[in-house]
Formats: C-alpha cells, sequence, structure tokens
C-alpha cells in the first residue's frame, strides 16, 4: 500500500483537534478495501485539513492512481514532491501516473531519478525497462530488465517483464509458474515460450493451467487453438473441440448485424485491411508486406 507507510507518522506528531487522524483512519481502511475512490476522497480531506503536508498530497496521489485516473494522480504526486523532493516512493507512483499519461519524457525523467538515489530499486529498473521497450530502445530495456532480475531474483513481476522483453528461455517460464502459480497471465507467457520453441505438448499444458484459472482468458485460449494447429498430436476432432468450447466461451448472445456495402460498382478499388498484434514481427507478415506493396493503386486501397 503506497502511501501507509509514511502516513502513519504525521497523525501523532500533530496534537491538533482538526479531525486529521479520523480522516487518515477512514483513508487507510478504504485503501486496505481497495475502495479508491472513497479513499480518494478521504485523502483529498487530508490536504485539505493539512495543504503543507506531503504524506497527504501521496496519499491523495496513490488512490487516484489505483482508480485509473493517471492524471489526477500526477498532479497530486507532483505537489508531493515539491513540499518533499526526491522522496523515493513518491518518484515511483509519480513514475507510474506519467505512465499511465504517455507521457514517455515525464516517466523517464522521474525514473532515471529514482534510480539515481536508489540504484538498488528493482521495481523502478522494471519500470524503466518496458519504457525504453516503448521508445524502441532494446539494448537499454535488456540491461535494465536483466538488472532489476539481480536486484530481485525471485520476484515473479519482474521475472514475467524480463521473459516479455529479453528472454527465450523456457525455464525462465517454468520457473515463473514456480514462483506464482495462480496467475494466468504467466501460465501464458510460459506456453508461448515453449511454442515457440517446438514445444508443442508443454504448451497446451500450460495453456490448459491458465483456463483452468481463468476459462474467459481470451488470449491463452485464442493462443491455444492456435497452438492445437502445429501440434502433431492434436487432429481434426480435438481442434474442432476447442473451437465449439471457444463458441459456447465467447459467442455473444446476441449476434449484432453485420454491416451491408454502400456501394456495388465493381470498378471502384478494393480495400484491403489487416488487424493483427504481431504480424510485423512475424516471418509471414514479413513476406507477404512487399507482395501488398506491389498491387496496383487504382484496383487496391491499402489501409
Amino acid at each position: 500500500m503506497p502511501a501507509s507507510q509514511s502516513m502513519n507518522s504525521p497523525a501523532k506528531s500533530h496534537k491538533t483537534k482538526d479531525g486529521f487522524a479520523a480522516v487518515q483512519r477512514a483513508f487507510a481502511k478504504a485503501f486496505k478495501e481497495k475502495a479508491f475512490d472513497r479513499a480518494a476522497e478521504q485523502a483529498l480531506k487530508m490536504t485539505q485539513l493539512r495543504p503543507t503536508d506531503a504524506d497527504a498530497w501521496q496519499a491523495l496521489g496513490a488512490a487516484r492512481l489505483e482508480h485509473h485516473r493517471p492524471g489526477e494522480a500526477t498532479h497530486a504526486l507532483e505537489h508531493s514532491l515539491r513540499l518533499r523532493p526526491d522522496h523515493i516512493q513518491t518518484l515511483y507512483m509519480a513514475g507510474k501516473a506519467r505512465l499511465g499519461q504517455k507521457d514517455w519524457p515525464a516517466a523517464d525523467r522521474l525514473f532515471t531519478r529514482l534510480i539515481e538515489l536508489d540504484p538498488n530499486h528493482a521495481l523502478a529498473h522494471m519500470r524503466l525497462a518496458n519504457l525504453k521497450r516503448v521508445q524502441g530502445d532494446e539494448q537499454q530495456a535488456s540491461e535494465l530488465i536483466n538488472r532489476a532480475v539481480e536486484l530481485a531474483p525471485d520476484h515473479a513481476q519482474i521475472l514475467f517483464n524480463r521473459i516479455q522483453i529479453d528472454s527465450m528461455a523456457v525455464s525462465d517460464s517454468r520457473r515463473l509458474v514456480g514462483l506464482d502459480g495462480d496467475n494466468a497471465d504467466y501460465y501464458n507467457i510460459a506456453a508461448i515460450k515453449h511454442a515457440d520453441v517446438g514445444l508443442f505438448e508443454e504448451a497446451e499444458h500450460y495453456y490448459a493451467e491458465a483456463l483452468k484459472l481463468r476459462p474467459d482468458h481470451l488470449r491463452a485460449f485464442s493462443n491455444r487453438i492456435f497452438n492445437a494447429h502445429y501440434n502433431p498430436r492434436l487432429g481434426a476432432a480435438e481442434i474442432g473441440d476447442l473451437i465449439s468450447q471457444w463458441r459456447q466461451t465467447f459467442n455473444p448472445a446476441e449476434r449484432p448485424a453485420r454491416p451491408a456495402p454502400r456501394g456495388q460498382d465493381s470498378d471502384r478499388p478494393l480495400r484491403l485491411g489487416l488487424l493483427s498484434a504481431g504480424l510485423r514481427n512475424h516471418p509471414v507478415g514479413q513476406m507477404i508486406t512487399s507482395a501488398l506493396e506491389e498491387l496496383p493503386t487504382r484496383d487496391f486501397e491499402l489501409l
């Protein structure tokens, strides 16, 4: 809980009758219960009672961040930093808030400053690694995430991010599910890494485990069907059964009407579009790109 460690002492040090301690307790209770809208209301009261209390502004930022309001969180957290510069936990939360706003330069500055102050902050290394990956700096992303794993080798979230950024080793994915066997996303990434090296039977096992934990895990279910087409042990009947399960799980109760074409002119250009999560980085995508680029523009329009 981001603010709780630093929020306990101020109430004891102020012997006033402004009601701050009661509001602080109400905030802590709401935050613990994950009622972040209520926590934000209490934290706002804390800032009104004590406008120069950095902990109160940090609490408000923490609640707004958890409530998925990064813009409002940024305002509160950066005000806290003005009152108390270079506070490690506030810098970390402010960096996360800037990430939530997709303000990459500001997030970069905050996490970089944090690491300067605390070179052993593993989560800051992880966050900055992901940011560098988004910015296209794969080398620095690799260095940062590997340093994060060195600092916290048994931290499941950090290992999960290392697998996504810089690891093809199935051993990492096996260790991940060993660290936390209750996370469907971890089983899904383990399955992906096994499938990537042709271990389709092992991948099937991990996809099945992911779906035991979350039967409606869309990505794991989709990946499982894709993997089944490569698994030589599975035939048409097994693949058909998986597709039937998909329909039972994800088909809408009422299928929306399909859009009707607005024009039937046979001479108009044919509009082509492709939506894919990763085809640009897949050999199939790389093979067809040049072919698509050679299509005559008078006959085809590429989206």
